[in-house]
């Protein structure tokens, strides 16, 4: 059975969808056999149950967190230097939980960088809203998104 993993040799943008519980970046931290840098929302970021969780869990698992805050490209920045160094990044769909919009620096950061896009399917326990435990991932499709000559990507 393949692995839905990237090699771990390599850089890559992970890109989980459907974002529908608070425990899918943790599930996924837990998941990964390689450190990830998980771009969140700064509201995420410091909330005062979630912040020491995924603190823990960084700890444990070697991920950090970046909180990425509209009209800012600090985050952006810290993003493209930590894949352009061979590390991996996590970008869950922009607008939040139920979204299933591919957040538009997904594919910037991949062309920016040649790095790679793995889209993750996450399949949730049925009945259970916000809190739903992932009951699977797998690797939905993979690809580089290069720019053309018209400056489209293909």
């Amino acid at each position: 059975m393949a692995s839905i993993w990237p090699a771990t040799d390599r850089a890559a943008i992970i890109a989980p969808g459907p974002h529908r519980s608070y425990l899918d970046g943790p599930t996924i931290a837990l998941a990964t056999p390689k450190p990830i840098l998980f771009a969140v929302t700064p509201d995420f970021a410091l909330h005062p149950f979630w912040r020491p969780i995924l603190l823990m869990i960084g700890q444990v698992r070697g991920c950090t967190m970046i909180p990425m805050k509209i009209g800012q490209s600090t985050g952006v920045r810290a993003l493209l230097k930590h894949v352009t160094q061979g590390g991996w990044v996590c970008v869950f769909p922009d607008g939040g939980l139920n979204s299933d919009r591919e957040h538009p620096g997904v594919t910037w950061l991949s062309q920016k960088s040649g790095t790679p896009i793995h889209r993750l399917s996450l399949k949730h326990m049925p009945g259970l809203q916000k809190i739903a435990p992932i009951t699977s991932i797998k690797l939905a499709n993979s690809a580089i998104l290069s720019t053309t000559a018209n400056g489209g990507a293909s």
